[in-house]
């Protein structure tokens, strides 16, 4: 397995772990909110605030760990440019193939990867 595709997972896997932390707390939350509240309070803002801000934000950042994550993904294995296939090396310079530096995998670089005319363009 690819480590840009193994990270991909894990990144994935804490989504998943993340919304199930933080599924219960807004479940109580929302249980609480409707029971222990007395119905003249609920129009009090900080309250409903404290109570649901952090599983809503929680569960947020789940879900998007979870079904995009591509920031994250992309913050650590850039996807511009000639990049290693097994270890995300960057092969910017390197001929059009070869074996990668840093970990011995043999690569050949496309066309659009190639550098062409003066690098001032």
């Amino acid at each position: 397995m690819k480590h840009k595709t193994a990270f991909r997972l894990g990144v994935r896997a804490i989504g998943v772990l993340v919304i199930a932390e933080a599924l219960p707390r807004l479940v109580t939350a929302a249980l609480t909110f409707l029971v222990r509240v007395p119905l003249d309070d609920r129009g009090n803002f900080g309250e409903v605030l404290l109570l649901f801000s952090y599983p809503v934000v929680a569960v947020g950042i789940g879900l998007y760990l979870l079904l995009r994550g591509d920031w994250v993904i992309n913050l650590a294995f850039p996807s511009s440019g000639p990049y290693c296939s097994e270890c995300a090396y960057r092969l910017t310079g390197l001929p059009a193939e070869g074996e990668c530096p840093e970990c011995g995998t043999t690569y050949q670089l496309e066309a659009e990867d190639q550098p062409t005319g003066d690098a001032r363009e």
